[in-house]
């Protein structure tokens, strides 16, 4: 018997023969002559730079032929990774439907062995620009299956050689004769010998794994159920009949069909996969039946052909991209029953003018870059029912939308002829379906009218159907869809109608009170008809399809949010309880009567101050004057509060955070002494339409009116600085900048309709994402020198066609004007770097003209611009990336002498058909300044211009410039001790780097300068002083497991270490005692740390830095200590902790959600207002400190808190400062002084006290 020494776990080599390897115990090969191999390596045989799904580590690397510079054989042996859920077995290895449709002659399928125990194969694709994907497979019930595997990228002779050594080593192939004394040999592979064949179709089970035949028309045989994933992916099919009976169709059934025009559905079809018929380009109709209950992701994307389809009536949900780009639709309807769309479902649909969407469609989601479900749709008009869900969101995206409760009829068109089925009529529930020949289309109506259906006169349901007891309705066992309540009722109990069927339900005269959760789960209720004696309505409604409802003038009480924000809620203003819901909640109303409202100054009594801040008000008046003297307006001052107006003293200066947050203002007038508005102080007034500043602002800070309605703006001189989100996704039409503006923050006018922007002289610094899909905006003016200006800023903004400067500009962000309507673009004196995606997809630019200043062209920077014919690159330039000209028809190009670095791709995908040449003459500058791959002038290290690999930076340079290195394929750098300082995007998206070598000397890293690398450790020189913003953020799903700190430093970027799915991997952090400040997220990911020491020196922990470190039970505050931010030490493994005296300010949720907290000494005063601090902490007994006033709600929500100890100075505690703690629990008590505010409020509300 054959012997063989175990070399890994996977592979074996045999004990006289070292040329025949044993692979997972199952089969063998013969290494051939010339090829040497390697075990557990990593392989660089893929696509540079992709996905490789296995892992980088592969079992085996084979390698040989090599040419001087590579090795041409360079394989990789693994077991095969099952993506699709297909590509196992022999039959799919045989029936491939790559290359069923493939020449016989061709090479792209090499079938090397094919018997019913063993099957190997070598394939062939290309993959341009990569190369040929090359696949060698081997198959087999009695083995697992493993594939070699590799992208070659050479001339044909040399191609000729590595497949004849690959052919070798594939007709050496065996399986092992070890295999029949194995037990527990995986045996995944199947063969036909399991399954029916029938009419080309291989059937399993009912379900069709394989179609073997290579006709174009298909009429597949009866007795499938289902069709696998992926079955006809890339077929070259024209026509397909799938027979009655099939209830299901896989994911990416028909994915890539592109000559696909008729699809023959059955009616007993329930599931239809995600992307089924992705990118069918010619498929001009399909009837989808009405058993289907959801539209899955993609199915129906890049079918440019389909015309209007008729969404089954069952159908619940449509998810993302269902119909992006189907641009023959003209009409469709949104049947009644559908409670989502997801985004992007109907995107880029260009000739959709008509869309009908129900009431009962409540969520519309968006991608992360803001995109609707409605996304590019020019022409679109939504009809909808008044007051629904559609309405609201397509005035608050700046939809066309009109009123309409009902759809039009709607027609849609069906191929398929008399010939290939018979015709069929279903008349079930209300809507009529017939199908004929192609010249005579079908057409239906959709939408069932629930007034048609039911009688005019309802027939009173059985009282059998009640459970009443002394006037109260206990249950109703019924199932009628209208209900009509038996006299006598007079309270309705919490879950008298718990899911019941009904969609309609008219209340008797008698009924005076509705309990707590009456209807739960009643989702398909429509319609209520309340009656007049009616008092107390403690039943929320907001989660049903209700459009109106009637409001009786004898109500007195409403529970908050009963009514979604879309149901229209009708009645008198005189009504009690009406007056009291409308005051204190958002929603849609329509109100008889005058309103008397009056201004009232609000009573000091109602308001809790210190000095001359106001820190809550705790009234309930509506309109209200601020009294003189108030200077100051604390955080969430107002919030949620019933406010519609407020007129503002003489004396205001400042505005805290989220202070009139959710509240209904319709309007506001600011006075001359105010001098900042704070963040989301003004977030989410959905009825905020007028905003009126003065001079004397000078900053509006963060995300301060987002998500209102303001349509128009005028900023004062005075203005200074606009906050990031400030105006994120208003309606905006309108702005004028004053001349004061610096600085526009990010998403600051995101997603807005604004349609011109001149922006003042002094202005330096705009946002990432700033302007992006504004998508009216057409006209933009610079006319000053500029700093900054974000990534995205105008990115999507499709009507942008002119861009101005009036000055210079430093630095212009990634993917800045990426997908514009831009003609020319002048780039101003001073950009040193076009960075990736800069003007991508700018496909009406015909003129670029580049500054002087210009070293780099980034990755991708002026892709896919279909008009741009020339462009004259300056004498300055250095470097020129991948891809920075693709797809541009660029004819002709001269580099300069001095672009030493300019990429094989970057003026084309096909460079060959480009005339590309270099000056013929020198640059006066290039001798003496370009030489060991760098541009070096003043001690500056301006640009790289090496092949990549390992770097050494020159011994004598003082600085590394910004974008010096971005994008290059460097593997390790040295920086010697001459440098001082690294620029900002110096080494950013360096995908390969993996060390650096810092030297003393060294003093600062900015911003970015390391963003998107894999270095996994870092030893910073006790010279280094700051850190920037996102220095090290690193590459998607790295992890640093090596972090020193130098002793000299002082300061750590917002985002330095973290964000994007990275991580710090290390037990044990320290930082130094010269450190003064972390930064927000600066350590965002920190999952293994066990132990954390932080210097005495440090001021001030920004936000989100280590939290979630479960590990982490010990935790020491030095003082000196100045502030925490929010979410800092949330849920880690901390047991006690103590709060220094020199603590000023404790973010929001700074230590929540730490089970294992269980003491807290507070020396330090926390401020006047205590907020979520210890909730969901194990904390038993805590004492707060003097000189707090305000107990927030859910201050204390999951905590086991038993006793609270509350100072003289406290004047106000949330009924719900607990959250949702239950009276009857734990034994809580409260320890309060004598006669406090805290006595009367447990006396209130019967909490157990003692007095100190």
């Amino acid at each position: 018997m054959e012997t063989f020494k175990r070399l890994s776990d996977k592979i074996s080599v045999h004990n006289r023969n070292s040329s025949i390897f044993l692979v997972n115990g199952e089969w063998t090969f013969i290494l051939p002559d010339g090829l040497y191999y390697e075990l557990d390596s990593e392989f660089d045989g893929g696509i540079s730079g992709g996905i490789d799904l296995s892992g980088s580590v592969k079992p085996m690397v084979i390698k040989g032929l090599y040419d001087g510079s590579k090795h041409l054989f360079n394989f990789a042996l693994q077991e095969h990774y099952n993506f699709f859920g297909n590509g196992n077995t022999i039959i799919d290895c045989k029936y491939d439907n790559r290359f069923v449709d493939a020449d016989p002659s061709s090479e792209a399928q090499i079938i090397i062995t094919d018997e019913d125990d063993l099957y190997v194969d070598i394939t062939s694709e290309n993959i341009w620009p990569f190369g040929i994907q090359v696949q060698l497979r081997a198959r087999s019930p009695k083995m697992t299956p493993f594939d070699f595997d590799a992208v070659i990228n050479c001339g044909r002779s040399d191609y000729d050689l590595v497949m004849d050594k690959l052919k070798e080593l594939a007709y050496s192939i065996r399986l092992s004769e070890l295999e029949s004394e194995s037990e527990n040999v995986h045996r995944t592979a199947k063969t036909a010998n399991n399954a029916q064949s029938v009419n080309n179709c291989i059937i399993e089970n009912g379900v069709l794994v394989k179609y073997i035949g290579r006709e174009t028309d298909i009429v597949l045989p009866d007795g499938i159920e289902k069709l696998a994933d992926g079955l006809f992916s890339g077929r070259k099919i024209r026509s397909i009949v799938i027979p009655e009976g099939v209830h299901t169709i896989g994911r990416r059934a028909f994915e890539n069909c592109l000559e696909l025009e008729k699809v023959s559905l059955p009616s007993t079809l329930e599931e239809l996969g995600g992307y089924a018929f992705v990118d069918c380009h010619k498929l001009k109709s399909i009837n989808l039946g009405d058993k289907l209950t959801s539209i899955e992701n993609s199915v129906f994307s890049e079918c440019f052909e389909l015309r209007n389809v008729i969404i089954p009536r069952n159908v619940e949900r449509i998810e993302a991209f269902a119909f992006k780009s189907c641009r023959k639709f003209t009409s469709i309807v949104i049947p009644d029953g559908v409670e989502s769309i997801s985004f992007q479902a109907f995107a880029y649909c260009k000739n959709l003018s008509y869309l009908y969407i129900p009431a009962s469609v409540g969520e519309f989601s968006e991608d992360f870059l803001g995109n609707t479900p409605f996304v590019g749709c020019d022409m679109l008009t939504v009809y909808c029912p008044s007051g629904s869900a559609a309405e609201e969101y397509c005035h608050a995206h700046g939809i066309s939308c009109c009123a309409a409760e009902e759809p039009e009829l709607q027609e849609a068109e069906y191929d398929f002829s008399d010939d290939d089925y018979e015709s069929a009529q279903d008349n079930r529930g209300g809507a009529t379906f017939s199908f004929g020949s192609s010249s005579s289309p079908f057409s239906f109506e959709i939408g069932i009218n629930i007034d048609e259906m039911e009688q005019t006169e309802y027939e009173q349901a059985n009282e059998c159907d009640f459970e009443i007891e002394d006037g109260v309705l206990f249950e109703y066992r019924g199932h009628d869809e209208v209900v009509i309540l038996p006299p006598g009722i007079e309270k309705i109990n919490s879950f008298a109608f718990n899911e019941c069927e009904m969609k309609k339900i008219v209340f008797s005269d008698s009924v005076r009170e509705i309990e707590f959760c009456a209807f739960d789960e009643c989702t398909k209720l429509k319609e209520i008809v309340f009656n007049d004696g009616l008092e107390i309505i403690d039943c929320n409604f907001d989660d049903f399809p209700i459009s109106e409802v009637d409001i009786p003038d004898s109500v007195k009480q409403i529970k908050d949010y009963a009514f979604s924000d879309t149901t229209v809620v009708r009645g008198k203003r005189s009504c009690e309880g009406l007056a009291k819901y409308v005051a204190n909640n958002h929603g849609t109303f329509e109100l008889e009567g005058e309103d008397t409202s009056e201004y009232v100054e609000i009573e000091l009594e109602n308001c809790i101050l210190i000095g001359d801040t106001l820190l809550k008000y705790i009234g309930s008046d509506s309109h209200i004057t601020l009294p003189q003297g108030i200077r100051h307006i604390g955080n969430k001052a107002f919030s949620s509060s019933p406010l519609i107006s407020v007129q503002f003293n003489g004396d205001l200066e400042t505005i805290g955070e989220e202070a009139f947050s959710n509240t209904n203002l319709e309007s506001l007038s600011f006075p001359s002494s105010l001098r900042s508005i704070g963040d989301y102080s003004f977030y989410e007034c959905k009825n905020l339409k007028e905003v009126s500043f003065c001079e004397g602002l000078t900053e509006i800070g963060e995300g301060a009116f987002s998500e209102t309605p303001i349509s128009e703006l005028h900023f004062p001189d005075s203005l200074q600085t606009i906050g990031s989100s400030a105006f994120d996704e208003c309606k905006l039409k309108s702005v004028a900048f004053g001349a004061g503006l610096r600085r526009i923050g990010h998403r600051a006018f995101y997603e807005t309709n604004i349609k011109k922007l001149v922006f003042p002289a002094g202005l330096t610094y705009i946002g990432d994402w700033a302007f992006t899909d504004c998508g009216k905006l057409s006209i933009v003016s610079f006319s000053g020198d500029l700093e900054y200006i974000g990534e995205y800023a105008f990115r999507g903004c499709g009507k942008l066609s002119s861009v101005t400067f009036g000055g210079s500009l430093k630095e212009l962000g990634k993917s800045a004007f990426s997908n514009t309507a831009i003609t020319e673009f002048t780039v101003p004196e001073g950009v040193v770097c076009l960075r990736k995606d800069t003007f991508c997809g700018c496909e009406k630019l015909q003129k670029l003209v580049l500054p002087n200043s210009l070293l780099i062209i980034g990755d991708s920077a002026v892709r896919s611009c279909e008009e741009l014919t020339e462009v004259t690159l300056n004498d300055g330039l250095r470097r020129i990336e991948d891809w920075a000209f693709s797809y541009c028809p660029i004819q002709q190009v001269v580099i300069p002498q001095g672009a030493k670095a300019v990429r094989s791709c970057a003026f084309n995908a096909d460079t060959k058909k480009k005339k590309v040449k270099r000056k013929d003459y020198a640059d006066p500058v290039s001798e003496e300044f370009l030489s060991g791959g760098f541009d070096i002038r003043d001690g500056i290290l301006n640009c790289y211009l090496g092949k990549g690999g390992d770097v050494e930076i020159p011994d004598g340079v003082i600085e590394v410039a910004p974008h010096a290195f971005e994008d290059a394929q460097i593997k390790s750098v040295i920086v010697p001790g001459s440098v001082k300082r690294i620029g900002k995007y110096a080494f950013c998206n360096c995908s390969k780097l993996v060390k650096i070598t810092f030297s003393e000397g060294l003093e600062e890293i900015d911003d970015y300068a390391f963003m998107g690398t894999k270095i996994e450790e870092l030893v910073f020189p006790d010279g280094l002083v700051r850190i920037g913003n996102h220095a090290f953020e690193p590459h998607f799903r790295n992890s640093i497991h090596k972090l020193s700190f130098g002793s000299g430093l002082a300061f750590i970027g917002d985002y330095a270490f973290g964000e994007f799915g990275s991580k710090i991997s290390m037990k044990e952090l320290s930082f130094p005692d010269s450190l003064i400040e972390i930064g927000d997220n600066a350590f965002s990911k920190c999952e293994q740390l066990e132990k954390l020491c932080l210097g005495s020196g440090i001021k001030k922990i920004g936000s989100y830095n280590f939290e979630k470190c479960e590990k982490l039970t010990t935790l020491v505050l030095p003082e000196g200590l100045l502030s925490i931010g929010s979410s800092s030490f949330s849920e880690c493994g901390i047991t006690e902790i103590t709060l220094p005296e020199s603590l000023t300010q404790l973010g929001f949720n700074a230590l929540c959600y730490s089970p294992q907290l269980i003491r807290a000494n507070i020396k330090c005063r926390l401020g006047p207002v205590i907020s979520q601090l210890f909730k969901g902490c194990a904390i038993e007994k805590l004492e707060i400190p003097q000189g707090v006033k305000i107990i927030e709600s859910y201050s204390f929500m999951d905590s086991s808190l038993k006793c609270l100890v509350i100072p003289e100075s406290v004047t106000y505690i949330s009924d719900n400062f607990r959250g949702w703690a239950s009276d009857d629990n734990d034994n809580f008590v409260l320890t309060v002084v004598a006669g406090s505010y805290a006595e009367g409020f447990a006396r209130k509300h019967n909490i157990p006290f003692v007095l100190k």
